[in-house]
């Protein structure tokens, strides 16, 4: 059942991923679709679902800055708000990229800590955040997850010059067990 205006899939009427023109972008099983019945107009709903993602992502991030980059000091908390303009870059239409900037520095920190010592709640928290992040977005949110942490893990085993091996099979460990959780 295609979008007239914008030939796209609408989530209330099928399965897709992709909405145009104010339709909402999530999918008929996420939080928001809840989100959207609860409140009194679609357009509240969005704006507010958008605002509170990007309230997720400078705090997600603040954790992140404080923990990863410490030497910063107290002053880390002004570069916090700098993420909210990130997600809008590709238009307001594209609900998923804050879902994916809120659940990113959260799994970053996760694979930092899990890295430098391995717990078990890291896979749990791990299944939390992508759980989460597809619950508010989509199948897309998951692969811009992983990839992202590839990359991190990358850098961190070129940065901290641990041996390959170990953090190959910590990554495949924690990734393939937080998504069978999830």
């Amino acid at each position: 059942f295609g979008n007239s205006i914008g030939n796209g899939w609408r989530p209330d009427k099928g399965f897709g991923i992709s909405s145009y023109y104010g339709d909402p972008m999530w999918h008929p099983w996420g939080m928001f679709s809840l989100w959207e019945e609860l409140m009194p107009s679609q357009e509240l709903a969005y704006t507010s679902s958008v605002v509170l993602l990007d309230l997720f992502a400078c705090i997600s991030l603040y954790f992140f800055l404080k923990v990863v980059a410490a030497n910063t000091g107290k002053y880390v908390w002004l570069l916090c708000p700098l993420v909210v303009f990130t997600s809008h870059q590709y238009g307001l239409h594209y609900h998923r990229f804050g879902s994916v900037l809120a659940g990113a520095p959260a799994l970053l920190l996760v694979l930092y800590n899990y890295y430098k010592c391995s717990k078990i709640q890291h896979f749990f928290y791990c299944s939390l955040i992508f759980s989460l992040v597809f619950m508010s977005s989509s199948f897309f949110a998951w692969g811009s997850l992983v990839s992202l942490g590839f990359f991190f893990s990358v850098t961190y085993y070129l940065y901290f010059k641990k041996p390959f091996k170990e953090i190959a099979c910590k990554f495949l460990l924690l990734f393939s067990v937080g998504l069978g959780i999830s």
